[in-house]
This record gives C-alpha cells, structure tokens and sequence, in this order.
C-alpha cells in the first residue's frame, strides 16, 4: 500500500497536474474544448490525491499527523481545494466578463496553482524518506522536478516573449481578442496569457 500511496501522488503531482496547466496554457488555440480538459485532468488528479491521502491516512493508523509529511500533506490538500473554488469562481468571471486582461483573482489561480505543484512535488520527496527509502533517491527526486519545474518557467518566460509585443493591446494568445478566439468559443477555451491593463469599469 505504501507503492500505492507513492505511486498516485507522482501520477498527480509529476503527471497530471502539470498536463492540464499544460492543456489551458500552452495548447488551448489547438484543442477543440481545453477548457473541459483542462476541468476534467484537474479533477482527475485531484481525486487521485484524495485517494493517495486516504491510502495515507489508512497506513498512519496510530501515528496520525506526527510526521512533517502528513501535515505538509493535509496542508497542500487544503490548497488543492481552494484552488480549484478559485479557477472556477475565474471561469465565470471569464464567461461573463470576456476580458483582455488579467484580474487578481487570475494572478491568484495562476501562481497557487504554481505553487501547490512544487510544494505537491516537495512533499513527495519527503514521503520517499518517511518510507525508509534511501536519501539519495528523495534527492533525485527532488532535482528531477526541480529540472521539470525550470522547464515550465522556460517555456512560460518563451510563451511570454512571443506574445508580448501584443498584450497593450489585447491581442495576446489566451486574451478575448487574441488569435484563435472567438464569441462562440468563451465557453470552450480560455487562456491567461493577458495583459496586466486595469479596467476602468471592473476589478
């Protein structure tokens, strides 16, 4: 059960996780309804955490929450909730709304999804030590998602510089106006490559 447990948070955190921030932020011009894979991967994962955790939760049975990694753990499922109430209070906001730039709640989404990833990632390791698993291999672990984490912000930084020449005037990738995007298509893709304009009539 501890392979069980090991192996459901790397397909979520390592896997599935990044693929739908994948989905809606590099691939949403190319996908017929990314905003639904991108519900669907998140929710997918998340139940595969729900599980590990249970899993978890089954095996600390007479060491509950002594452990850095329980806590941490409990922590980051906490996260995982709020982040998902976030992107979707964002999704209607984007329907109703149909912005050319980002508002705080769409820093809020993008960056706490960031993080729970990488605290995700972390906390993994410290499961492999609290397995008895050799040092040596939490090390690995850590610094091939560290490697995984810099390709993403690559590509991000990459993604930004293509599009940067058009965010003053809301022609972005990802933006109401940008390539791709249409009236029709609100309710199947939205992206957050927006530019950082203030509204003048909403917040």
């Amino acid at each position: 059960m501890i392979i069980a447990h090991g192996v459901l948070m790397g397909l979520a955190f390592v896997i599935f996780f990044p693929l739908g921030a994948v989905i809606i932020r590099f691939l949403a011009t190319f996908l017929p309804v990314p905003t639904m894979m991108h519900y669907l991967t998140q929710l997918f994962s998340l139940l595969l955490v729900i599980a590990a955790a249970a899993i978890g939760l089954y095996l600390s049975i007479g060491a509950q929450f002594i452990y850095f990694h329980q806590i941490f753990g409990i922590f980051i499922i906490g996260l995982l909730f709020t982040q998902g109430a976030i992107g979707f209070y964002h999704h209607h906001r984007f329907i109703q709304d149909k912005p050319s730039y980002r508002r705080w709640y769409t820093h809020l989404h993008l960056w706490l999804g960031r993080l729970v990833i990488l605290l995700g990632l972390a906390n993994c390791g410290c499961g492999l030590l609290l397995a008895d698993v050799a040092t040596k291999y939490a090390i690995i672990w850590w610094c091939v998602c560290g490697a995984l984490a810099v390709v993403y912000a690559a590509l991000s930084i990459l993604r930004g510089m293509s599009s940067g020449g058009r965010r003053g005037t809301g022609e972005a990738y990802g933006n109401a106006r940008g390539p791709g995007y249409s009236p029709e298509r609100y309710k199947q893709a939205e992206a957050y490559e927006m530019t950082r304009r203030v509204s003048p009539n909403r917040i």
